[in-house]
Order: C-alpha cells, then sequence, then structure tokens
C-alpha cells in the first residue's frame, strides 16, 4: 500500500494471522528480525555493512532460491536456532553439509581403494587414467542433469514437469548413446577405435558448451509459450546432451576392460560413488554460487574425462 495501514487494517491483519496460526515477518512494531527492519528502510547496505548476515540480494533463475538467506559457512554460526525462520534455514544448512563431508569422504576412499589395488597389480600409471575417467564422468553426468534439471524446473513451471522431462529425455538419449557405441562384427584396429572414441567425446564437450549456452536464452525466449510447447523445448535441449553423455561410460568400460579387466569392478564404482557425491555438490553449489556454475563445473568434469580417456587409451596401443 503506498498509505500507512490504519489501525482497522492492522486489527484485520492480526485477526488473519491469529485464525491461519502464521508468523509475521514484517509489521509496524513487529519485526521477525531486526535485518528486515533494515531492507524495508532502504539503508540495509549501511546498516547491515558489506557482508551482510544474511543472504538478501534477490532470487533470480540462476539462484531461485528465496527460501534460503544462509551461506554454507552459516551452518557453524551461533545464535541462528532460536530465530524463527532462519533456525530452519540454518538445520537445512548443518544436514547439506553433513551430507556433503560424508559423501566426500566416503568418495575418496573409493577412489584410494583401486589406486591401492593397482599399485601391487598392473600398475599405477595405467589404472589412474581409467579411475581419473570415471570420477570425472560421474561428478560431470549428475552435475549436468540437476542443474538442467533446476533450470528448466522454473521454465516449465511444476517441479513434477522438471523431474519428469529431464528424466525421461537424459534417459532415453542417454540409452540411445550408450547403445550407438556398439561395436560392430570383426572390430577394428586399436588405434582406430581410440580414436573414434576421442571424437565422440570431444563431440560430447562440444554439446555441453553449445547448449550449455543456448539454455538461458532458449528459456528466455519460450516463457510466455504454453506447457505442450515448454515441455516440447525442454526435450529438444536435452536430447543431443543425454545422447552424447550415454557414449561416456560403455566406451570407458569397452577400453579399461582391455589392460586391466580385474579393476572393472572398481571403476565402476567410482563412477556410481562420484555421481552420489556429486548430486549432493550440485546442490550446495547452486546454493552457494548459482546453477550455472554446476552445470559448467560439469562439462569441466568431463573434459578431464575426455583428457584421461585419451591418456588412459593411447597407453594400451601396442608400442611400434
Amino acid at each position: 500500500s503506498p498509505d500507512p495501514f490504519s489501525a482497522d487494517d492492522l486489527a484485520a491483519l492480526e485477526s488473519v494471522v491469529r485464525a491461519l496460526r502464521f508468523d509475521v515477518v514484517l509489521a509496524p512494531g513487529v519485526a521477525g528480525d531486526p535485518a528486515f527492519v533494515a531492507i524495508a528502510s532502504g539503508n540495509a547496505p549501511e546498516t547491515l555493512g558489506g557482508d551482510p548476515p544474511l543472504r538478501i540480494d534477490p532470487p533470480t533463475d540462476d539462484t531461485p532460491f528465496f527460501f534460503n538467506m544462509l551461506r554454507l559457512r552459516d551452518a557453524v554460526r551461533p545464535g541462528l536456532m532460536t530465530r524463527g525462520s532462519l533456525g530452519g534455514n540454518q538445520k537445512a544448512v548443518v544436514m547439506l553439509c553433513a551430507l556433503l563431508a560424508g559423501s566426500v569422504a566416503l568418495t575418496l576412499v573409493c577412489l584410494a581403494v583401486p589406486l591401492a589395488l593397482a599399485a601391487r597389480g598392473p600398475g599405477l600409471w595405467e589404472v589412474l587414467p581409467w579411475v581419473l575417467f570415471f570420477a570425472g564422468i560421474g561428478f560431470g553426468f549428475i552435475l549436468v542433469e540437476i542443474s538442467q534439471m533446476q533450470r528448466l524446473m522454473i521454465f516449465l513451471g511444476h517441479p513434477a514437469y522438471g523431474l519428469s522431462v529431464v528424466l525421461f529425455a537424459l534417459l532415453l538419449s542417454g540409452g540411445a548413446g550408450s547403445l550407438s557405441t556398439r561395436a560392430p562384427a570383426g572390430g577394428a584396429a586399436a588405434g582406430s577405435r581410440r580414436r573414434a572414441a576421442v571424437t565422440r567425446l570431444t563431440c560430447l564437450v562440444a554439446a555441453l558448451i553449445l547448449f550449455g549456452g543456448l539454455t538461458p536464452r532458449v528459456i528466455q525466449g519460450f516463457a510466455a509459450s504454453p506447457t505442450p510447447a515448454r515441455i516440447l523445448v525442454a526435450v529438444t535441449l536435452l536430447l543431443p546432451i543425454g545422447f552424447f553423455m550415454g557414449m561416456a561410460f560403455p566406451l570407458g568400460i569397452g577400453a579399461a576392460g582391455t589392460r586391466c579387466a580385474g579393476m572393472t569392478p572398481w571403476l565402476w564404482g567410482v563412477n556410481g560413488a562420484t555421481s552420489v557425491c556429486g548430486s549432493v555438490m550440485a546442490i550446495a553449489m547452486a546454493l552457494s554460487w548459482g546453477i550455472a556454475a554446476a552445470f559448467w563445473t560439469g562439462v569441466g568434469c568431463y573434459v578431464l574425462a575426455l583428457g584421461a580417456y585419451a591418456l588412459g587409451a593411447r597407453r594400451l596401443e601396442p608400442a611400434g
């Protein structure tokens, strides 16, 4: 209202709040947190300083988490548990940090075991590229998947649409990409197979860069379209990257299995562990730096995987 609330307005508001058992965040004479008073008065920068105790920046499509006003470091900040809704916020941040720490620790164990076994078996330097490859595609796939899901959930207008459309499109196209790697009868020379696989992985990185840059612009352009059209647009954005991402795992299994077949179960486990860890990392990164940061970190993981594959596959070729 451009005018101050009258006494009758405040009485009516108080009556509704009591009837619905709501909490008043800010009203004349009532403030759920002193920071709200500073923000509403327009003096937030001067009152809260250069590094305000709460995140008061407005939500955007890249950081749509309007409900979260805390940073990860606030998990250990004292005094928040007794400050109304901030207490619930802090509990969520504490849980996220605990999940992140636990998943990182267990993932490091999964990374260390195959390397320790390799030191006593086929050789550390032969297995290391494949550990990096499967870790890279594990982190990369889940970071890309969750970030695209978060982007498109807003675009599609409902979490159920975001979950079902993204999972359906990525699983379908990923399965098709995996099927496309099936080697023809008779096979080809090792060098030819390596070059073909590196080319496919390079196309994967290129597709991620292309569609990662296109997605925000396409979302903005089709935001006012009807729901069926938006679903079609979302699927179109997902199918190419899903197809190429589906190639990575079978290409790695096929190449690594020719020289260190005994390590294949561990490499499979490395991929699974990093996928689980990456799902928590994706949420933490999106909350801290935005959805785009999680997506491009996933792209970086695929670049690492490409380099690791090229190195590991080259070692498998016979000398001369």
